[in-house]
């Protein structure tokens, strides 16, 4: 119902007599007053919203993100490759990369042509048995000598192990004498002795008086004698991280040696038993992975890394930080150039925050 004004106003402009000016219709509007303190106020509020979006800097959190982002790959990987992973700071070059394991080459000996699509191998003399490991297996054990199976991994530019590898392998030992099971480019070696030992070996990369890179003397590590006994399969693994060189048997770690140097370039073929005297024994499901670059990071200009800063993270095997090399969380800040500092933690079980 219209209010009682509102409604007399409108019966009396119905008459002839009294419609005019008053009963005109009325126009809405500012006025020059209204408008210029309506400018006001939205200037002023621009102004505001500029600086709060200045001091955000929207640039350097998004530089604090990406590094996180680095960090979380190499943990990623350490989770998704059962294998230790790292996350190195050039504070120098204010860079950050994470490594991880990637698997390059891959050998089941289900049939003749036993590689992956890229390496298939060459078999002089060994026997493909059907009680291996899982499936098949090759074996050497009798076989006359020379023989070996002979994969050319040196021709692919990618078979690069330069800054760490893992070789994992299932091997059963006939017993009695010694060979060589694996040789990997004449850099990486797995062998077994007579007493039942095993032996792993890999060249470093070592420095001349000029400081040009040559092939340094054989870093190695072995078992206990009577670690492997005859006509048992078991599980072995060589793990090198350019920190430590471990040997596993059956996934229990039974030998290591101190070692941070590059592994030297590929200078043969993978030959899988001893062309020379002979390998007594056989192997199943061999792989070979090596230490890439999965990802990395250039900080801006704006910002360094602060004094607080590691040299390295590493994670073990299932994206925890590794406890020999981490005794607790990690926490360090990104600085920018007015001095503020932005933190980076990352928690004993992976977490980063």
């Amino acid at each position: 119902m219209q209010p009682f004004r509102e409604l007399r106003r409108s019966r009396s402009c119905r008459s002839p007599r009294t419609r005019g000016a008053a009963c005109a219709p009325r126009r809405a509007g500012f006025t020059l007053m209204e408008l210029l303190v309506v400018i006001l106020i939205v200037g002023t509020l621009f102004g505001i919203g500029v600086g709060t979006l200045a001091s955000l800097d929207l640039g350097r959190r998004a530089a604090r993100g990406s590094v996180l982002n680095v960090i979380r790959s190499a943990r990623t990987s350490a989770v998704a490759r059962g294998a230790h992973s790292r996350v190195r700071f050039d504070t120098e070059n204010e860079r950050v990369v994470a490594e991880g394991v990637a698997v390059l080459g891959t050998w089941h000996f289900e049939r003749d042509a036993t590689g992956a699509a890229l390496f298939d191998g060459e078999n002089q003399g060994g026997k493909l048995i059907d009680d291996g490991y899982i499936g098949r297996a090759i074996s050497f054990a009798g076989a006359k000598p020379g023989s070996a199976m002979t994969v050319a991994v040196h021709q692919d530019p990618g078979f690069d192990l330069s800054r760490g590898f893992t070789i994992e392998c299932a091997l059963r030992w006939e017993g009695a004498t010694s060979g060589r099971a694996l040789n990997v480019g004449n850099i990486v070696q797995l062998e077994v002795t007579n007493a039942g030992t095993v032996r792993g070996s890999f060249v470093p990369v070592a420095e001349d008086k000029t400081r040009r890179e040559i092939a340094g003397g054989k870093t190695s590590i072995e078992t206990e004698p009577g670690a492997l006994e005859p006509r048992k399969w078991v599980r072995v693994r060589l793990d090198y991280d350019r920190r430590l060189f471990r040997l596993y048997l059956d996934d229990v770690e039974v030998a290591r040696a101190a070692e941070t140097a590059k592994v030297w370039k590929l200078e043969g073929p993978l030959r899988i038993g001893d062309p020379k005297a002979g390998f007594p024994g056989a192997l199943d499901r061999l792989v070979i992975s090596a230490v890439t670059s999965s990802s990395e990071y250039a900080l801006p200009e704006t910002l360094v890394f602060g004094d607080d800063t590691p040299e390295e993270l590493v994670f073990a095997p299932g994206g925890y930080l590794d406890r020999e090399v981490h005794a607790r969380a990690v926490a360090f800040h990104l600085v920018d150039q007015d001095g503020g500092r932005q933190p980076v933690r990352v928690g004993l079980y992976g977490t980063v925050e």
